[in-house]
C-alpha cells in the first residue's frame, strides 16, 4: 500500500479496535521524502476517509496538498516530528481508560505496571498539562513528556498520543496505552498497583 493507503487503512483500524468513536481523534505519517507529513481530515468519519481526502502538512505548518481542513491537532503532530526525527507516524486516540484516566482526579500517567509499558513505551506513559485543542500550548506540553525516547502520552482532560516508526506500530503502542491504562485504573479498584512485586512469596501449597 502507499503511504496514503496505509493512512486510511489505519484510521479504519484505530475504530476496529476501539481506541476512538465517531471522528474523535487524528494520524499522521511523514511523506516519503520528508517534506511533511499526511494527516487524517477534520469531522470526517474514519470509514468515509479516501486517500483523497487527506492532507499534506509542510515544516511550516502550512497545508501544501488537499481540499479538505485538516484536523484540528495538525500543529501537535508537526511539533512532535520536529522533536522526534526518530519517529515516522503519529496516532493520537480518545481511548475510553487512557481518556478517563487523563480526566480523573488522580491527575496522573501511567506507571509501568506492566512490562510492555517500559519495554516498548520507555514508559512510564507521563500525563501532559491541560491546553485547549489544537493550540501550540498543548503541543509543547506533550513535547516535553515524551522526551527524546518515550512512545506515549496522556493528554489532561483529552486522550492519549502514541509514536512509532510507522503506522501499525503506532496503532500497537496506542492499544497498549489503552491496555496499560485500563489494568491501572482496575488496579485502583482492588486496592491499587503493587509497587513491590518482588516482595511477593507465594504461599505453602
Amino acid at each position: 500500500m502507499s503511504l496514503r493507503e496505509d493512512l486510511v487503512w489505519a484510521g479504519n483500524e484505530l475504530l476496529r479496535r476501539g481506541l476512538t468513536v465517531y471522528t474523535a481523534g487524528n494520524l499522521s505519517v511523514r511523506t516519503e521524502d520528508n517534506s511533511g507529513f499526511y494527516i487524517t481530515p477534520s469531522s470526517l468519519p474514519y470509514p468515509d476517509i479516501r486517500p483523497e481526502d487527506l492532507l499534506t502538512i509542510d515544516w511550516e505548518g502550512r497545508v501544501s496538498a488537499g481540499d479538505r481542513l485538516p484536523s484540528i491537532e495538525h500543529s501537535l503532530h508537526r511539533f512532535v516530528y520536529l522533536a522526534r526525527p526518530d519517529i515516522s507516524a503519529v496516532v493520537h486516540s480518545h481511548s475510553a481508560y487512557a481518556t478517563t484516566l487523563a480526566a480523573s482526579r488522580m491527575r496522573c500517567g501511567i506507571p509501568p505496571v506492566l512490562g510492555e509499558v517500559w519495554g516498548y513505551l520507555k514508559g512510564p506513559v507521563l500525563l501532559a498539562e491541560y491546553a485547549p485543542a489544537g493550540s501550540a500550548e498543548l503541543a509543547h506540553n506533550v513535547v516535553r513528556c515524551l522526551g527524546q525516547d518515550r512512545h506515549g502520552a496522556l493528554l489532561k482532560n483529552h486522550g492519549a498520543i502514541a509514536l512509532g516508526k510507522d503506522l501499525r506500530q503506532a496503532l500497537d503502542f496506542a492499544e497498549i496505552i489503552e491496555r496499560a491504562a485500563e489494568g491501572f485504573v482496575l488496579a485502583q479498584l482492588l486496592g491499587g498497583y503493587d509497587t513491590d512485586p518482588e516482595s511477593y512469596r507465594q504461599p505453602e501449597l
